[in-house]
């Protein structure tokens, strides 16, 4: 029997796991079903629909394969192939109410892990976390990444787009990511802010810093890394990868990292370099940028994490005979 395939979705966001999930939607003959619809801001309202649409959806599919978030681990039925994809545990501590959720929502995950035919995991870090707790179902499929769509602009192309942005070509660019304490641009920015640097950021914007900040298209963020001379991620969270770090390296440009979760074996990997102590921060960033080369194994190491190797990892787990 063909069995449906469908992936359930919550959040439309195109960044980390949202884009992770963009692509297993696009995996052949799989289906996607949007568990909340609703525009509105109010929280309880899309609790309420996400709620209602899950339980629906398990009483009319109950004998498909189901691709679910840590979100969707209800309601789930014995005859449902269920896949989990877990990216990475980090409950946020500024917001009491979405730390709450995080936190019940893993708790919940971790209760019925045994029972799920699969969880997919993203580096190894989460993998051997789960195996020290004795969970050994799992699978690694890492980040996809589209390696055309990162191929060098022409020099024109990136005149232009320093240009438009009034960036000065003769002093090096820093990109420390996305304005948010979480990802710790605030390290990055209180260990260089007395250099003289370009320090940018874009992307959600949770804290104000003095820096210029600017809403790209991915085309233009990608224009973005191919001028920089160096990306500075300091994540403050166990990450599950970090598509930025990934991405900076196919457009040939170093970076310096926390090493946080999954980053650590994608910079260890690559051949980039970690700072997990801010006080140390500026003399690994001035090192670097004294030298501000990458070689060809880390661009090899980079091109590796291809669409197509993302796509028959997930063939083969789809295929797998349901336990």
């Amino acid at each position: 029997m063909n069995r449906e395939k469908i992936h359930l979705t919550i959040s439309k966001k195109r960044y980390g796991g949202g884009i992770y999930g963009s692509y297993i939607s696009k995996l052949p003959n799989m289906k996607t079903e949007a568990l909340i619809e609703t525009n509105s801001n109010n929280k309880f309202i899309k609790l309420l629909q996400f709620a209602n649409n899950l339980y629906r959806f398990s009483i009319n599919h109950k004998e498909a394969i189901v691709i679910r978030s840590l979100d969707g681990c209800f309601f789930m039925k014995k005859n449902q192939k269920n896949i989990v994809v877990f990216h990475h545990h980090h409950p946020i501590e500024s917001n009491k109410l979405i730390n709450f959720y995080q936190k019940f929502i893993y708790w919940n995950f971790m209760k019925k892990f045994s029972t799920l035919d699969k969880v997919v995991v993203v580096s190894r870090y989460w993998q051997e976390h789960f195996e020290k707790l004795g969970y050994y179902n799992t699978k690694l499929i890492y980040n996809p990444f589209e390696i055309n769509l990162y191929q060098k602009k022409s020099n024109n192309t990136l005149q232009s787009f320093l240009k438009k942005y009034h960036l000065d070509s003769n002093k090096p660019i820093v990109y420390i990511g996305n304005p948010q304490r979480e990802k710790g641009t605030d390290i990055a920015y209180e260990a260089l802010k007395d250099l003289d640097i370009q320090m940018i950021s874009t992307g959600i914007k949770h804290i104000d810093l003095p820096i210029i900040h600017l809403e790209l298209s991915f085309d233009e963020y990608i224009m973005l890394l191919q001028v920089s001379t160096l990306s500075v991620l300091m994540s403050r969270i166990n990450e599950g990868w970090n598509r930025v770090a990934l991405e900076s390296v196919l457009c040939g440009t170093p970076v310096v990292g926390s090493g946080k979760g999954g980053m650590g074996e994608l910079l260890m990997g690559a051949k980039q370099h970690i700072c997990d102590d801010p006080e140390k921060l500026r003399e690994v960033v001035d090192k670097v940028l004294k030298n501000p080369v990458i070689d060809s194994v880390s661009i090899k190491y980079a091109y590796s994490f291809s669409l197509e190797r993302f796509n028959k990892a997930w063939i083969e787990i789809l295929h797998e005979d349901k336990k």
